[in-house]
């Protein structure tokens, strides 16, 4: 595995894409994992993964021969996946796109993350693809693409059951992380969500032994809270001794108490 350092600008949400530089992918990893982990059965909270890889890692042999078509994307780069008239699916080697939409004052909302060995936009027997025309795709590192131009993915979709199905259930895992983070930005208070995001992320780094890597302003986005508020709640955090801050980092020190505020029960 490539090393984390090359893919991440310090977004805490990679939990899921690096779990060891020398670590061999599990057969569940292979096949995309699921889009939740249950944390066991003294919890009752479910953690939404925010990041997906490998999902399609067994397909790329069959997507290569149907296209030898590289592209290479430049960091902070907004991805158009259409070539004039044609549109396309992406299949990524290396990098990592965010998925943004903006509300109607134009602030950006952070919805999840794609890694490599998988593909965007998600297909459809539509055309234009319906996904494109609400989200942003954003490279978040440099990132190499095999470019699959939809008619021949269509041809790939009915030449394999396997893939259809793996369409069915990359869907069916996004959509049930969109629904846990607009659960996520239905908490009462910017305390409960703040809480909410630093637990979820915290359970996930304890088993991999990772700081959190998160600015203001990622937390702002991924949370829908402004900036003064995220710096409050950091603080009140910080005070009671629940959780310890450097630049981009956070470490949870009492994730007991940090827990008691992720519902306003």
């Amino acid at each position: 595995m490539v090393k984390k350092s090359v893919f991440w600008k310090n977004y805490v949400v990679k939990y899921i894409y690096e779990k060891s530089v020398n670590r061999e992918l599990t057969e569940l990893e292979m096949r995309g994992g699921s889009a939740f982990e249950q944390l066991g059965d003294e919890d009752e909270m479910i953690l939404p993964r925010l990041m997906y890889e490998n999902g399609y890692l067994i397909h790329e042999s069959l997507f290569e021969k149907y296209s030898d078509k590289i592209k290479n994307i430049k960091k902070n780069t907004v991805i158009d996946t259409a070539d004039g008239n044609e549109d396309n699916i992406f299949y990524i080697y290396e990098g990592v796109t965010e998925w943004v939409i903006n509300d109607d004052e134009g602030k950006e909302n952070i919805l999840l993350y794609i890694g490599k060995g998988s593909i965007f936009p998600l297909p459809s027997m539509e055309m234009p693809l319906p996904m494109k025309e609400h989200i942003i795709f954003k490279a978040i590192t440099d990132m190499k693409v095999l470019v699959i131009p939809c008619d021949l993915f269509k041809d790939i979709m009915l030449e394999s059951v396997d893939v259809n199905m793996n369409v069915l259930k990359c869907y069916s895992q996004i959509c049930d992380s969109l629904l846990s983070i607009i659960h996520l930005k239905n908490n009462n208070t910017s305390l409960n969500r703040i809480s909410t995001l630093i637990y979820m992320l915290h359970r996930e780094t304890d088993k991999y032994d990772m700081i959190i890597k998160l600015s203001q302003e990622e937390i702002a986005q991924i949370t829908s809270v402004s900036r003064v508020q995220v710096t409050r709640v950091l603080k009140k955090l910080r005070d009671e001794n629940i959780i310890i801050t450097k630049r981009r980092e956070i470490i949870v020190a009492n994730s007991e108490k940090l827990k008691s505020f992720c519902t306003s029960d």
